[in-house]
């Protein structure tokens, strides 16, 4: 065999579930330091790797080390839709619009695009965004006309969602946007 047949994966697991009751007690730094040993411990995890990246994520909104996590999540499960939007803002954020793009419209064509309204409606605001600091003006119109008729009629989960409730509540915010674009033509 090539793999040692130790307990690797269930420590892994034991160690993700004490990180996991960390963190809801409020101990990021500790469920961080449980989750990187569970990491090690079980490197071909997609969910340890996720989880690794949002806890980097609460610690500091632009992280190398959060970015490098979901990169590692991507290789080993790249069909998410939370995972491609985490990617393509932290690349925004850096401002690589080409690959914030690129993972962006990766989100669109997830499955979970089709059926979660929340994420979907948050893939689609940063894909709109994007597209307009990039300097692709027709594409950033179209996704935002895309995300105002999402928002037209907002179901449940994209009221519930915090960064949707925002738009909702401030739709000129969009408006604003799309003025912009109209007017630079």
């Amino acid at each position: 065999t090539t793999q040692p047949a130790d307990r690797s994966p269930i420590d892994a697991l034991v160690l993700y579930a004490q990180s996991r009751d960390a963190l809801d007690k409020g101990q990021r730094y500790t469920a961080l330091s449980l989750l990187e040993k569970a990491v090690v411990l079980d490197p071909q995890s997609y969910e340890l790797r996720y989880a690794l990246a949002r806890i980097y994520l609460t610690i500091a909104n632009v992280d190398d080390r959060a970015l490098e996590s979901l990169e590692r999540a991507e290789l080993i499960d790249p069909d998410h839709l939370d995972l491609q939007v985490q990617l393509g803002r932290q690349l925004l954020t850096k401002g690589d619009f080409d690959q914030s793009i690129r993972h962006l419209r990766l989100a669109l064509q997830t499955p979970e695009y089709s059926t979660d309204d929340s994420q979907a409606a948050v893939a689609d605001f940063f894909l709109a965004r994007t597209l307009k600091e990039a300097g692709y003006d027709r594409a950033a119109l179209d996704q935002f006309n895309m995300l105002l008729q999402r928002l037209k009629n907002p179901s449940l989960e994209i009221r519930e969602n915090p960064e949707l409730t925002y738009l909702l509540e401030r739709p000129e915010l969009m408006y604003i946007q799309i003025g912009e674009l109209y007017e630079k033509h």
